[in-house]
Parts: C-alpha cells; sequence; structure tokens
C-alpha cells in the first residue's frame, strides 16, 4: 500500500515507510525490510530521518506504534505570521494669506486765473485686487507592520494507553492493551470487539467478528503490557475496533479520555482503521 494513499490516523507498515522514501517523502536512514509489521517509533527513527523530539513522538514510548502524522521529516517546522496594517494617517496644514482691503487716493487741484476760468484735475488710484494664497501641505505616514509568531505546544498530560489487534506469529490475532506514557493507579479492564475488511479503507466487512473480554490492565507504569488471543488470523486486509469499554464505560472517540479522580487516562484504539 503506498504511502499517499494511507489516512492521518493510520499506523504503518514496513511497506508503507519503503513507499515513502521511494516517493521523495523521507531520507532512508538504514534499509528497511519489506513485509505488512506495523512499525514503533523507535523503529522509525532507524529507519528515516525525523524529528524526533517534537509532538506527537516524542512523548510516545519506544515500542509504540506509530501513525501517519506522527512522522515528520527532519527539518520540516512551520512557523505562521500574520501581518496587519493599520489604517494610514492623513495630516492636513492649510495657510491662507489675504491682502490688505484695496486703497483708493483722489487728488482734486482747482485753479483759478484771472479769467472767470477754472480748471479741476482729479487723478484716481485702485490698488491691484487682493490676492489670497492658499498652501495644503498633505503627510501620510507609513503603514506599520505587526508581526505575530504563533507557536504550538501540546501538553503531556494524562496517561497514554493503546488498545489494537496484532497478529501473534502462530496463526492467531491477539488483543493487546498498552502503557506507553505514565502510571495506572487502577486496574482496568477491557471487553470488546474486532471487525475485519478487505478493503484498506475499512468499509467493506468480510464477515468475521472476534470479540474479547477480561483483558485486564493493573496499576503498572509504561512501558507496559498485557493481551489475550483474539482469534484464527482471517484472510483480511484491515481490521477496526467496533465495540470497546473500559471499567463498564463505552469509549467512543480515539483518544477517550477517563478521569479517576486526580488521575486521567487517554485511551486510543476505537475506530481506527489499522493494518491487518
Amino acid at each position: 500500500m503506498s504511502w499517499a494513499s494511507l489516512a492521518n490516523n493510520q499506523t504503518i507498515s514496513l511497506d508503507n515507510l519503503k513507499d515513502a522514501v521511494a516517493t521523495g517523502v523521507f531520507t532512508e536512514l538504514t534499509a528497511i525490510p519489506t513485509g505488512t509489521k506495523q512499525i514503533t517509533k523507535s523503529e522509525a527513527i532507524t529507519y528515516v530521518s525525523i524529528e524526533s523530539t517534537i509532538e506527537p513522538i516524542a512523548s510516545k514510548a519506544n515500542n509504540q506504534l506509530v501513525v501517519k502524522t506522527d512522522l515528520v521529516p527532519t527539518g520540516a517546522t512551520t512557523t505562521t505570521t500574520t501581518t496587519t496594517t493599520a489604517a494610514p494617517t492623513t495630516t492636513t496644514t492649510t495657510t491662507s494669506t489675504t491682502t490688505a482691503a484695496p486703497t483708493t487716493t483722489t487728488t482734486t487741484t482747482s485753479t483759478t486765473t484771472a479769467a472767470p476760468t477754472t480748471t479741476t484735475t482729479t487723478t484716481s488710484t485702485t490698488t491691484a485686487a487682493p490676492t489670497t494664497t492658499t498652501t495644503t501641505t498633505s503627510t501620510t505616514t507609513a503603514a506599520p507592520t505587526t508581526t505575530t509568531t504563533t507557536t504550538t505546544t501540546t501538553p503531556l498530560g494524562c496517561t497514554q494507553i493503546q488498545v489494537y489487534a496484532q497478529d501473534d506469529g502462530a496463526g492467531n490475532y491477539s488483543i493487546y492493551a498498552a502503557i506507553f506514557s505514565g502510571t495506572t493507579f487502577i486496574s482496568i479492564t477491557f471487553d470488546g470487539e474486532v471487525e475485519f475488511y478487505s478493503d484498506a479503507l475499512c468499509t467493506t466487512r468480510i464477515g468475521v467478528e472476534c470479540p474479547f473480554s477480561g483483558l485486564v490492565l493493573t496499576p503498572s507504569s509504561a512501558p507496559a503490557s498485557v493481551s489475550q488471543t483474539l482469534c484464527s488470523k482471517p484472510t483480511a486486509v484491515k481490521y477496526k475496533i467496533t465495540l470497546l469499554q473500559a471499567n463498564g464505560e463505552n469509549i467512543t472517540t480515539s483518544p477517550y479520555q477517563v478521569i479517576d479522580g486526580e488521575d486521567c487516562y487517554d485511551i486510543s484504539g476505537f475506530g481506527i482503521c489499522a493494518n491487518a
């Protein structure tokens, strides 16, 4: 099965990882064998160059199965930058200049000669029309720049428990409950059912349902696991846990958080389409 056709929450086989190297997604560090075996965190770090110190893979145990979104190629980091530009500011300066009012000067000269003759001279002077000068100055400030850097941190939080089925190498499938990080302070009993499918997306059942009950995970610290034989190995492509209970409480999502006083447990496995 190709790397590109894997869903983000699917576990990864050796063949899936070889395809990812062949298509340039990862750089190979050690030769990857062929097969449908699902790889763990330590195997992923051994075979290809990935970021092993970022979440979610950083908090996983070395023997925990990994899913597609756990593997990030070395150097592939993301920084989100948001730039906000404030509205521009405009400053307007207006200067008005008005000349004095116009001035009119009149000079009258009268001269009387001996003869009864009168001469009148009238001189009128008018200044030019007033002049108004307006100066307008507009100033626009540069747009301010705001830079925002967003960093997302995933908390470690609750004890991580994973329930999954796996070929036991003896012609059967076994169901496992494993602690991958943290400590359980109570006994947790798992009951449920696993169904098998003939297609890669877990849509076509092959009619094989394998129930299980009484799988008890006692108080322990990671890494720790318990298992029981599930059923004879069917001819199938994929499997999915379609029913899962923890101490009688229905697990309806993956992960599902169970609170016990001041302790909490994140239980993964329900509804995940995984390689058979």
